[in-house]
């Protein structure tokens, strides 16, 4: 299921990539409203500080924005 008005929604995603990988798989179209990722605050912290040690502009501006 994809297209523009599909909503993803992964819990307990842990460092899964799937929103990485969509992306990259994807770059042309939007194939998704909304993705949100929901886990425990120490894990979603540990996630967030290695994607910005990346250094990846397209990583960092999507943290930015949310």
């Amino acid at each position: 299921i994809n297209g523009p008005d599909c909503q993803i929604v992964n819990l307990g995603c842990g460092f899964d990539t799937l929103y990485w990988r969509l992306r990259h798989d994807h770059p042309d179209r939007k194939i998704f409203r909304k993705f949100v990722e929901i886990d425990f605050s120490s894990i979603t912290a540990k996630k967030i500080s290695q994607i910005l040690k990346i250094g990846h502009e397209i990583l960092r501006k999507t943290i930015s924005q949310n």
